[in-house]
């Protein structure tokens, strides 16, 4: 339909919406009250959601996040030259000759940090150089790198050694405390003295309990008690953890060291932990950690364990841990037999020297036999490894009988 009087050509029609653009934009142009004609909205909504305080925390939320972003590329490239550096040493030291040498020299040598501060006039200026321990240190925390330090330690002489070990003095306690360097404190127990490596100790001197029952700590202790357990800085470190033998044999980790003790202690640090397993040992036969400290505390002596030292002392602590046991009631018995440590209990107890020895074992062995304790003992998988062990003892007491 044509419209009257109206010219609706589209040159026309373009130049009307542009003039209606421009008086639409000038309606709510800005004026001095900071409001907008037309719509009368504030600043900070024209401009998007959110006050400027809210736009100021995104800011530095961003800000944040990309600063973290750079941290962990910044770690990562340094573990990669890390695990670098540590595959290079390695082939050197395993090469043996001139570059294994030449590895270690570099591992000996010290590196250093230079500190600068400002002058007063704001120029930068040469402070002090302290010396540091070089890349031991760092290798000793890094997961691959622990690995270079424990091979620098087997492949050097002991001079070499000791120096190298000595790159650690003031970290011992980080070490011990790391997953990884633990080892190299490990390492430097086996391969050195106390006398080549007297800081480690000096530094541990008041940690005793603690360092047993700490998770790389009790690691430690025991390499402590397999290299250097006659030594008296050694003994003295036992001494101080022996009033806590309850707490020790109860502990998820501090029961490895006491079993070291009884392994490689001198008899009346044994004698100690003998007079805290037979106070009610048929209950504490029932726990975990317990129970792996009486199984030791009766193989003590056997083919089992012939590294150990038992002395006539501890033979009669272990006689009368064993009689505790001979003296249970068939009840007692079918509890021990009811439980998975209970049975690993009993069948170190049918393996020990003294009980092979005397002639109650045959007592023991009908009590275990007996109606109400064997029905246990073969319902369970653990309880059927005792029940096959009295089977075979059975058999051998017959044929004795018969030749």
């Amino acid at each position: 339909e044509t419209t009257r009087g109206v010219d609706m050509s589209p040159s026309v029609v373009g130049s009307a919406m542009t003039q209606a653009s421009w008086t639409t934009a000038s309606s709510i142009s800005h004026v001095g009250d900071g409001s907008f004609q037309g719509g009368g909205q504030s600043k900070s909504s024209r401009r998007g959601p959110g006050s400027a305080k809210d736009r100021r925390d995104r800011k530095k939320r961003t800000e944040e996040r990309n600063r973290q972003e750079k941290q962990q590329v910044q770690q990562q490239a340094g573990e990669d030259r890390m695990a670098w550096l540590a595959g290079r040493y390695t082939q050197y030291l395993e090469a043996g000759g001139e570059n294994c040498t030449e590895a270690l020299a570099k591992l000996q040598s010290p590196g250093c940090e230079q500190y600068w501060a400002r002058s007063p006039a704001g120029d930068w200026e040469f402070q002090r150089t302290v010396e540091t321990p070089g890349l031991v240190l760092d290798f000793a925390f890094h997961k691959k790198g622990c690995r270079v330090v424990q091979l620098a330690l087997d492949v050097a002489d002991r001079r070499v050694a000791a120096e190298l070990a000595a790159r650690l003095r003031g970290a011992v306690v980080a070490a011990i405390e790391s997953p990884h360097a633990n080892y190299v404190i490990q390492k430097i127990i086996k391969v050195l003295s106390l006398q080549e490596a007297p800081f480690i100790v000096d530094e541990l001197r008041n940690l005793g309990l603690a360092l047993a029952c700490h998770e790389f700590g009790c690691r430690v202790f025991c390499r402590f008690l397999e290299h250097w357990a006659g030594d008296e800085s050694i003994i003295q470190l036992v001494d101080s953890i022996l009033p806590a033998t309850g707490d020790l044999i109860i502990h998820e980790y501090g029961h490895h060291v006491v079993e070291f003790v009884l392994k490689h202690g001198s008899p009346h640090h044994k004698s100690r932990i003998f007079v805290e397993l037979r106070k009610d040992p048929l209950r504490k036969a029932l726990v975990r950690s317990v129970a792996y400290v009486i199984e030791k505390a009766l193989l003590l002596g056997s083919k089992e364990d012939q590294q150990a030292l038992i002395s006539d002392f501890s033979k009669e602590d272990q006689q009368a841990l064993i009689s505790d046991f001979m003296a249970a009631s068939e009840d007692e018995m079918a509890a021990l037999a009811k439980s998975q440590y209970g049975c690993m209990v009993l069948r170190a107890l049918l393996r020990s020297p003294r009980t092979c020895m005397q002639p109650s074992s045959t007592f023991l062995q009908l009590k275990l036999m007996s109606s109400s304790v064997m029905p246990y003992l073969q319902s369970t998988k653990h309880g059927r490894r005792v029940s096959s062990m009295l089977t075979c003892m059975e058999d051998g007491r017959h044929a004795d009988g018969s030749s």
